[in-house]
């Protein structure tokens, strides 16, 4: 048991190109359905498509970027539910992760830590600053591939405990 915290990415894959419903079901529809093993699943003629979902980051017990994630973008509520994520708020992380390594004896007043059921320690210590390097540079690196994608998708965060 334990906080457990999970970033994705989740893309619309329509089945029919709406600009051209002629050309019937797109191959990114079929592949998807093929890969997943749901042909017989799928109505004929049908125009429903289908979410992929790809889990692109994994925390544990990191409860300072928990908080962090409720503040920005579900108004302090923990429920365990999925919460839409923009970019703007992952930046925003990434400065406060730059904050903190730069500025670690004010880490409390800016990505402060938050106690709770199995979350983990408070302390600010070689685990805490682990963390926020290691979120630093990984959303740091995911928004480099955001940039550059062509991809139209929503990121969510989620944790359960």
């Amino acid at each position: 048991m334990g906080l457990d915290m999970y970033l994705e990415v989740r893309q619309y894959i329509s089945r029919v190109d709406w600009k051209d419903v002629e050309a019937g079901e797109r191959p990114e529809f079929r592949s998807v359905v093929q890969t997943a093993g749901l042909t017989d699943m799928v109505q004929p003629g049908g125009y429903q498509g289908a979410t992929v979902e790809v889990p692109v980051y994994y925390w544990r017990k990191a409860n300072a970027i928990h908080q962090f994630f409720l503040d920005r973008c579900a108004e302090g509520e923990d429920n365990c539910q999925p919460m839409y994520v923009s970019t703007t708020v992952l930046e925003e992380l990434v400065k406060k992760c730059d904050e903190v390594l730069k500025n670690p004896d004010d880490a409390p007043d800016i990505l402060p830590t938050q106690s709770g059921f199995f979350f983990g320690g408070t302390e600010y210590d070689e685990y805490y600053f682990g963390q926020v390097a290691e979120t630093r540079d990984d959303i740091r690196a995911l928004l480099d591939k955001i940039a550059v994608s062509t991809g139209d998708f929503d990121l969510l965060y989620q944790a359960s405990w």
